[in-house]
C-alpha cells in the first residue's frame, strides 16, 4: 500500500494513506519517541492532529491544502525544490 513519512524537525513518523479523487486519509504507523524542545514539540503534536483529521485535499500550483470532512482547512503546505 501507499505509505508516508513526516517530521516536524524532531521525531520521525509514518504510516499509510488512502487516496481517491479528492479524498485523502492517513493511518498512523511507527513513530520515534524522542523528547523534543519547544516549539518543535507543539508543531509535532499539531502535525499528528492534522494528519489524523485529514479527509480531503486540494492542490493549487505549488500548494497542498489538507481539509477535514466538512471542508475546513487544516493545513497548507508549499512545495520547495531543493538543489
Amino acid at each position: 500500500g501507499a505509505t508516508y513519512e513526516a517530521s516536524a524537525g524532531c521525531n520521525q513518523l509514518g504510516g499509510s494513506y488512502a487516496r481517491s479523487a479528492e479524498s485523502l486519509s492517513f493511518t498512523a504507523g511507527p513513530m520515534t519517541l524522542m523528547a523534543c524542545q519547544a516549539p518543535i514539540d507543539a508543531l509535532e503534536k499539531q502535525l499528528i492532529d492534522v494528519l489524523s483529521r485529514t479527509r480531503r485535499f486540494h492542490v493549487i500550483g505549488n500548494t497542498l491544502e489538507l481539509t477535514d470532512e466538512s471542508g475546513g482547512s487544516l493545513a497548507l503546505f508549499e512545495a520547495l525544490y531543493l538543489k
